[in-house]
């Protein structure tokens, strides 16, 4: 059987403390070994969400992939005053809670530079 083409993904929006927070979600196509698992992958300051479009094409397509613009970048909202990591990471969990993943949920996070450390800060928490 061949492998199912991933298809596009679907722009959400959603928010956290007031502010939106535009995040590009790949939906699974095909069921895992242990049901279908989570990716996110956070960007770079000064990149957008669909910068990891070729490495989401990559990835299996029984993982979900949740892709964020971070705030003040893409499609969410840009804060008044620069957000904290703390604000930032907060705003990851927010958007992840909104769309269904659950604190005890298996998820891969993943980020590159800035989007790492707010990665890391986001799973501290």
């Amino acid at each position: 059987m061949a492998a199912r083409v991933r298809p596009s993904p679907a722009l959400r929006h959603v928010y956290s403390r007031g502010r939106k927070v535009a995040i590009w979600d790949w939906p699974a196509c095909e069921q895992g070994v242990e049901g279908p698992a989570t990716v996110v992958l956070v960007h770079a300051t000064g990149f957008h969400a669909r910068c990891w479009d070729e490495v989401v094409r990559g990835l299996p397509p029984s993982f979900r992939c949740l892709c964020p613009d971070m705030l003040g970048h893409g499609l969410s909202d840009v804060p008044r005053e620069d957000p904290s990591w703390r604000d930032v990471a907060q705003s990851l969990l927010d958007a992840l809670a909104a769309l269904g993943v659950r604190p005890d949920d298996v998820a891969v996070l993943a980020g590159h530079s800035a989007g790492g450390f707010g990665a890391v800060v986001g799973a501290g928490n």
